[in-house]
């Protein structure tokens, strides 16, 4: 599943539930955290700089359809309180991601 915003014909912000994937299994094992691996992803959230406070919209856009359980990763502090916000809840432990940065775990019933 797709969101798309756009502002005078141009993309602004984007997001996508993703099908399970098979790294699903080492995001579990990183966090420390048990789930199923078939559960979707909510990611590719990305909004840009004009299309400033999107992410609240795109998210709430993407749950609209109740997807069941899903899961999120995320260091960005702003993404965090999105999530929280449109009812994931932080498990397990962060851990590092491919860059370094400290990725938590948000999972949505």
């Amino acid at each position: 599943m797709l969101a798309v915003v756009r502002q005078g014909g141009k993309i602004v912000g984007l997001g996508a539930i993703k099908k399970p994937r098979t790294y699903t299994a080492t995001i579990a094992t990183k966090a420390g955290y048990d789930f199923p691996v078939d559960t979707p992803e909510l990611g590719y959230i990305a909004v840009s700089k004009s299309g400033n406070n999107l992410s609240p919209r795109i998210v709430a856009s993407l749950l609209d359809g109740d997807q069941g359980p899903l899961f999120a990763t995320t260091s960005h502090p702003k993404m965090k309180s999105v999530l929280k916000a449109a009812g994931f809840e932080v498990k397990g432990n962060e851990y590092e991601g491919n860059n370094g940065s400290q990725l938590s775990l948000w999972m949505k019933d």
